[in-house]
């Protein structure tokens, strides 16, 4: 579990997105972006909106091959109706041609599981360097067994696969926020207690010098539950706080 330590971010956090689920936290970082490259988006693109508007400037390339348009928006977003994965073809992308061009990238991947397949990719390709920030939803091993008929495709992800790529992404970024999503069950690995869903934020290494374990029992005050029906999951100690 030592590959989700969560650190302290040097700069201000606030949640942008629509309330409950479709919102994310994000840390404001000095400087722009070059390009926002969102997966999985569903019928909600209020986060997509929502950092438009703090970055007028900025170009959204935006992915889903579940869905055939996005709602009706004014924002410089840029819809494929693809999928993200470790191939490129009529109906996925890995996002190579996306990124290969861009320094600072903005990235937010929330799509059912296969951030397992992307990810590694990106990573090996050294394409993850170029991300400035990451916005990711894991949805771990546990949550993609129980459900087969939805995480199709996924049943051969273990436990080793969700660690690794988490220790992989901790070798150029660091972990500055994690919310548990309340909408699935919550498992215990090494006596710790890891939600099934979880969202986390990444910032480049080259932003953080010096790395200060978070303090603050999550939830924090700037998160909003996932689903207003269910309890919320309330974590602290190794490896949320120290």
């Amino acid at each position: 579990m030592n590959s989700l330590i969560l650190y302290q971010s040097p700069f201000n956090k606030k949640r942008i997105g629509k309330l409950n689920d479709g919102g994310y936290v994000i840390t404001d970082l000095p400087g722009n972006y070059d390009i926002f490259l969102s997966g999985g988006i569903s019928n909600d693109i209020s986060f997509e909106e929502a950092l438009l508007n703090i970055y007028p400037d900025l170009i959204c390339y935006a992915f889903d091959g579940t869905i055939n348009y996005i709602p009706d928006t004014n924002k410089n977003i840029k819809f494929y109706n693809k999928n993200l994965g470790n191939v490129n073809n009529e109906t996925t992308t890995d996002l190579e041609e996306f990124m290969i061009n861009y320094s600072n990238i903005f990235m937010k991947i929330d799509i059912e599981g296969h951030e397992f397949r992307i990810m590694p990719n990106i990573i090996e390709k050294n394409l993850i360097s170029k991300v400035k920030q990451l916005i990711i939803e894991i949805h771990s091993p546990a949550d993609i067994s129980l459900y087969p008929n939805y995480f199709k495709g996924l049943q051969d992800i273990k436990n080793e696969h969700m660690f690794s790529l988490l220790n992989k992404l901790n070798n150029t970024h660091t972990l500055i926020h994690f919310h548990a999503n309340n909408g699935c069950l919550i498992q215990t690995i090494d006596g710790i207690k890891l939600p099934h869903v979880f969202e986390l934020t990444y910032i480049r290494n080259d932003f953080i010098v010096d790395k200060i374990r978070n303090i603050q029992p999550l939830p924090t005050p700037i998160d909003m539950i996932n689903v207003l029906n269910k309890p919320d999951y309330f974590l602290e100690g190794h490896p949320y706080t120290i």
